[in-house]
């Protein structure tokens, strides 16, 4: 899709004005979402033209937004514009036997994390309790409930709207009986109720993981589990080595060591900044 975008960007726009959007865009359900580059260079004449191209391009596309803000915490809620077609933020995103309803207004959805959703439930062993961290709309949840077969997966959100959204998700996946959803603040949650009760934990949140790394290994069985913390890192300062190793010394405060811990990078987020999971077992020392 990027090529293709770009190069019918710069044929009806021009190389200088091409240069001010991304050359790719997210499609999620219906809508999709450009990412401006350069603000103040496109006039509303040269976004119709960029959604002609979309539309014609992709007609499963109903609606086009705008983002004009950066992903900002601790909500992680975009600041979006209306271009073009069904002016709205609803939609339902299918991906891998799953069913997600997002309101791109109030919650944060990435369909670029799907492999990773279904990379984590492979992961997954029956029988297992899971504690997901921060849920948003239940999307690593349900997609774990969905492709696995864990006992139980709590699911934890402080955004009412992601909660409700989630709550909806649970119903319309069939899910009902696995997933937990839970409205409150992870660290508050785990510890009046979740305590030594997983199998494994996930900190799908970059933003909170490292401070949230200490209540993760509550959540944990005496006997330790598997936590997968998830990052921001900039390539030229950090290294996934030097993740690896930060995690490793602040667990170790706790009292629990790493026995494994593997690094990749999950998707780039901006230039020079990537977004990288670290999987992990640890136990008590």
């Amino acid at each position: 899709m990027s090529k293709r975008f770009r190069d019918k960007l710069i044929d009806r726009l021009g190389l200088s004005k091409a240069n001010a959007i991304s050359s790719s865009y997210d499609v999620i359900g219906d809508i999709a979402v450009i990412r401006v580059l350069k603000p103040g260079v496109l006039s509303d004449e040269d976004y119709y033209t960029i959604a002609n191209i979309i539309f014609d391009s992709n007609p499963r596309v109903k609606t086009i937004l705008r983002q004009d803000s950066p992903v900002e915490s601790p909500l992680r809620i975009r600041r979006l514009t209306f271009i073009a077609g069904e002016k709205r933020t609803l939609t339902i995103h299918r991906e891998y036997r799953c069913s997600f309803k997002v309101d791109l207004s109030k919650v944060f959805f990435s369909p670029r994390l799907s492999y990773e959703r279904v990379r984590l439930a492979s992961l997954v062993r029956e029988g297992e309790y899971i504690v997901n961290m921060f849920s948003g709309v239940g999307c690593f949840s349900i997609s774990i409930a969905r492709l696995a077969k864990p006992r139980a997966v709590y699911s934890i959100d402080i955004s009412k709207d992601a909660y409700v959204l989630m709550k909806e998700n649970v119903y319309i996946n069939n899910v009902e009986y696995t997933v937990i959803p839970i409205l409150g603040d992870a660290r508050q949650t785990i510890e009046s109720r979740l305590r030594y009760i997983a199998d494994r934990v996930i900190e799908p949140l970059p933003d909170l993981a490292y401070a949230y790394l200490d209540v993760a290994l509550k959540a944990l069985k005496p006997e330790g589990g598997w936590i997968h913390y998830y990052s921001f890192i900039h390539v030229k300062s950090m290294s996934l080595d030097y993740e690896v190793c930060r995690i490793k010394k602040r667990i170790g405060r706790y009292g629990w060591i790493a026995k494994y811990a593997k690094a990749r990078i999950v998707r780039s987020v901006g230039p020079n900044w990537v977004q990288s999971v670290v999987d992990l077992y640890v136990s008590k020392i």
